[in-house]
């Protein structure tokens, strides 16, 4: 590990996708303009401070879901930067909690079965997906990096880049085994 990388609490995007902005399209501040930098990844700014995204890239995050994931949707507002690149990143969470109808069980073999089935798709663009087991104590989590550059060419704004989501890159016919009775 070089210092670069030990100097970001979070890493350098070299290993791991680190969040550039959260579920409601802020920074997270996790990196830095002189990061953004060294990675010649340009920057747009916010009231004058660094924020990770270019007005232009900034139009395709919001605070929204993509209908996909068998109703499990993807929020919209993410991004993050992932060796030496800036994805968008649709992130599927496969709550399984109190109240849901769904096991711990059955949610992790549906991601399993939905990464597969999309993974093709997106690696073919460029981009990566991830699953991570028990994210929180009541989800599963599939974070779906797209390539910035990739989005801009295939769709003209937010909505146009939802539909492509919904009808294109995650598009899946599989469904989630659902119990009869909420999850304890």
């Amino acid at each position: 590990m070089n210092a670069q990388h030990d100097s970001y609490r979070f890493g350098d995007g070299s290993n791991e996708p680190v969040y550039l902005t959260n579920g409601c399209c802020e920074s997270t501040d996790h990196v830095d303009a002189a990061l953004f930098e060294r990675l010649g990844l340009e920057a747009g700014s916010d009231h004058g401070a660094f924020y990770p995204l270019t007005d232009r890239e900034l139009k395709y995050i919001g605070e929204d879901y993509a209908d996909v994931a068998s109703g499990f949707g993807a929020h919209l507002g993410y991004s993050a930067l992932y060796q030496g690149g800036k994805y968008l990143m649709p992130s599927i969470e496969l709550y399984f909690g109190e109240g849901g109808n769904v096991t711990s069980e059955a949610a992790l073999a549906y991601g399993k079965v939905f990464v597969d089935d999309v993974k093709g798709r997106i690696s073919g663009i460029g981009g990566h997906v991830f699953l991570e087991e028990e994210h929180d104590e009541d989800r599963h989590l599939i974070q779906v990096l797209v390539p910035v550059e990739y989005v801009m060419s295939k769709t003209e704004d937010f909505d146009a880049w939802k539909a492509h989501l919904e009808d294109v890159l995650l598009k899946s016919d599989l469904a989630v085994e659902v119990t009869d009775s909420p999850a304890p």
